[in-house]
């Protein structure tokens, strides 16, 4: 019987090391990142939901230019790229949209990590990843659905 291949372990988000990438999907540039058509999951529960649309939209901006301009997989609505954190992971702003907009759930793990987060310093936030300047990048690109 063949096994599927397993995600790699995810860092610890609760240890001092490299912002761990979440939402970063598949282009025509990147095509071997994940499709987000596999994360869509209607029936996600609207207060876990919320509790992940508020962490999204409350993070602190990267000290860098906005990146490139994308469009949505789903309705192709215009997105640009600046890049938020909370502290352990990365995203870009675009995320926020396929949460709320198309019905993207995120991984348990992250959504986990998000609950169990301490309140945020964003201060400490941005001076700790301009000190680090490095992403781990290898969990999210694993991941085939939620």
């Amino acid at each position: 019987m063949a096994t599927e291949p397993r995600a790699p372990g995810r860092p610890d988000p609760h240890l001092a090391q490299p912002l761990i990438e979440v939402g970063y999907w598949a282009t025509e540039l990147d095509p071997d990142r994940p499709d987000p058509r596999s994360f869509v999951d209607p029936a996600w529960s609207p207060e876990e939901r919320e509790l992940i649309r508020r962490h999204l939209a409350e993070g602190s901006p990267l000290p860098w230019d906005q990146g490139p301009v994308e469009t949505c997989a789903f309705c192709s609505a215009v997105l640009v790229t600046e890049e938020l954190t909370g502290g352990a992971y990365v995203w870009p702003t675009g995320l926020l949209h396929y949460v709320d907009e198309q019905a993207v759930r995120l991984p348990g793990l992250f959504v986990l990590d998000v609950r169990r987060a301490p309140p945020r310093d964003p201060s400490l936030v941005l001076e700790t990843f301009v000190e680090l300047d490095s992403r781990e990048t290898a969990w999210w690109d694993s991941l085939s659905g939620p």
